[in-house]
């Protein structure tokens, strides 16, 4: 099976070309309108039960399935909940690639013939996600990226770099309960070194007291946390060095699109 789906993708010069092969229909856009997220639907919009995708010049970027409509669930993404981490993810993904001038096209898969086994109706678009996107991996679908026993890897002031620049594109400041929960949620990470990076060692106008120290975040007088702004926040003495983004390769790729070029 794993050759013949090779071979299928082999055959194909875009996973774009796989999935419209399987039925899914262009449904709509993303657009910025005075700087924010919104989009426009022209079918399907009332459809549940449904598998969609996101592409971006002709890449197929993320799949999902929703037992809503698709209507609702573009709205979710449009205003994602501070709770909701994949929206949160794909709001910043959608967007950074508006910004950078690349069209983000909606597509749609609708089961149109009922299926069923032995009498148990079947729905095809809940059987087809995992398949694609073990087949196709889109950048944007974070399964299986962390594996049991790795997750905890990745550097936490990475962690928090990444959770502090997703949260803060949504709501300018947030609490520093806020990027703890982030990062356990999207991480798994429960190590206690977290609360000591986000209160102190990431926080560029923090006293310097540990060996390690990343300009990331800025405390502000109401004791909540921001993005820290190079060239416009001085730092803390003996900070004045240190680095305001993570290594590119310490940053997984789903992530990248946060770093300054």
């Amino acid at each position: 099976m794993a050759k013949e789906n090779e071979a299928y993708l082999q055959s194909r010069e875009k996973p774009l070309g796989i999935i419209q092969d399987l039925g899914f229909e262009e449904s709509g856009y993303w657009f910025l309108e005075n700087g924010e997220l919104s989009f426009k639907l022209s079918n399907f919009q009332s459809e549940t039960n449904i598998l969609y995708a996101f592409v971006a010049n002709d890449k197929v970027m993320y799949i999902g399935k929703s037992v809503q409509t698709l209507l609702k669930r573009m709205y979710l993404y449009k205003k994602c909940g501070p709770s909701q981490r994949t929206n949160i993810r794909n709001h910043a993904s959608i967007k950074a690639c508006l910004e950078q001038g690349q069209a983000v096209r909606i597509f749609a898969f609708i089961q149109k013939d009922p299926l069923e086994y032995k009498g148990i109706p079947l729905n095809i678009a809940a059987g087809l996600e995992d398949n694609l996107i073990s087949l196709l991996k889109p950048k944007w679908n974070i399964t299986g990226m962390y594996k049991k026993g790795k997750r905890g890897k990745m550097k936490i002031h990475v962690e928090v770099f990444i959770a502090s620049r997703i949260l803060g594109q949504r709501q300018g400041t947030f609490a520093p309960q806020e990027i703890i929960k982030f990062i356990q949620t999207e991480f798994k990470d429960l190590r206690s070194g977290v609360s000591t990076h986000v209160s102190s060692v990431c926080v560029a106008n923090a006293p310097l007291n540990t060996p390690n120290s990343y300009n990331y975040l800025w405390r502000t007088k109401h004791a909540t946390l921001r993005a820290f702004r190079t060239g416009i926040d001085l730092p803390s003495a003996g900070r004045e060095h240190s680095i305001n983004q993570p290594e590119w390769e310490d940053v997984p790729e789903i992530y990248k699109f946060l770093l300054a070029k």
